[in-house]
């Protein structure tokens, strides 16, 4: 921001030390400037805070009003940075919360803090965001603090670690799927068709069975029990 602006914003208009018949473009454009300052702040307001300021004479008067209308006065604002301290203290990842999800609610407190003026040290907020995870991220954490890298890492790209290890089929998973497919092979063995034939047997006839997977692939063996096999595609039973 120019230096003049700064000056206008934090001092009021700036003199010209001279008589008005002396004055240069350059001083008429200085002794204008508080003007065309204020002017700017008054378009960029809304219709009910303009409202409030267009009395205000000075550039300084206008600024400082806004922002007391924005952030409340001193003891409006402690109070404020006292409840965003509170979040960001005890802010913890919640149960059936994405990474996504708690890295955008960990971001916003720390850019809220920011805009209230209190900053915390970049090492000292990727610990804490380290720190609000669940026990099932020990092991990575561990690892992220004790790396010589973090304190040159940023927060966004600390999150971005966390949520490609999210993508990661984790060793639990994938035992979950065996076994899975082992229960849905056993459900399929159970669900097999089972196939009979009637059979003599010693003058008398016995009902033999078989497992078979589809309907349409046939008797090639039916059991009529433990000892004896009975071969239905060899050429004595076709």
């Amino acid at each position: 921001m120019d230096d003049e602006i700064m000056f206008i914003l934090s001092d009021g208009p700036i003199k010209i030390e001279k008589e008005r018949s002396e004055w240069t473009t350059d001083d008429k454009r200085r002794n204008n400037l508080d003007n065309h300052c204020r002017s700017h702040i008054f378009k960029s307001l809304d219709r009910n805070t303009f409202g409030k300021v267009r009395d205000c004479n000075t550039t300084k008067e206008a600024w400082e009003t806004v922002i007391q209308l924005l952030e409340g006065n001193e003891r409006t604002k402690e109070n404020k940075i006292l409840v965003a301290t509170q979040k960001f203290e005890n802010i913890k990842m919640r149960p059936g919360e994405t990474m996504k999800e708690f890295s955008d609610r960990f971001t916003s407190v720390v850019n809220e803090l920011s805009t209230l003026g209190k900053k915390y040290d970049k090492k000292e907020t990727i610990v804490k965001a380290l720190r609000s995870l669940p026990n099932v991220w020990d092991i990575k954490t561990i690892v992220m603090r004790e790396s010589n890298s973090l304190g040159k890492m940023k927060l966004h790209d600390v999150f971005e670690d966390l949520k490609s290890e999210c993508r990661k089929p984790r060793r639990d998973d994938r035992k979950q799927d065996d076994h899975n497919q082992r229960g849905e092979h056993q459900q399929s063995d159970e669900g097999k068709e089972i196939q009979k034939a009637l059979i003599a047997y010693n003058g008398g006839s016995l009902w033999a069975h078989t497992d078979s997977d589809s309907e349409n692939e046939g008797i090639s063996y039916l059991m009529a029990n433990k000892e004896e096999i009975f071969d239905f595609s060899c050429e004595e039973f076709t």
